[in-house]
């Protein structure tokens, strides 16, 4: 098993940097469901936490940042479909 970086909020009103892994923490989740109102940011239907994926808004293989300020949460399939598209 991979050895996980831990997660730390920067002070300064920086967005702490998520695992290497990209596994998302509670917190970011909570964050980025509050800022989304619950919706999915690819369909904008209502999301079940079940059925929720983290997205990099920039991929980042194209040099998006692995950042709050770059992820948003959506269903598992928008985000299957965005990535085949």
């Amino acid at each position: 098993m991979p050895k996980l970086k831990p997660n730390r909020a920067l002070r300064g009103g920086k967005s702490p940097v998520h695992n290497s892994d990209h596994r998302s923490t509670l917190w970011e989740r909570r964050t980025l469901m509050s800022k989304q109102g619950g919706l999915c940011a690819l369909c904008g239907k209502a999301m079940a936490s079940a059925d929720i994926t983290l997205d990099h808004i920039q991929p980042v293989s194209k040099g998006g940042l692995d950042t709050i300020t770059n992820l948003q949460l959506a269903h598992r399939e928008c985000n299957e479909r965005k990535g085949a598209a």
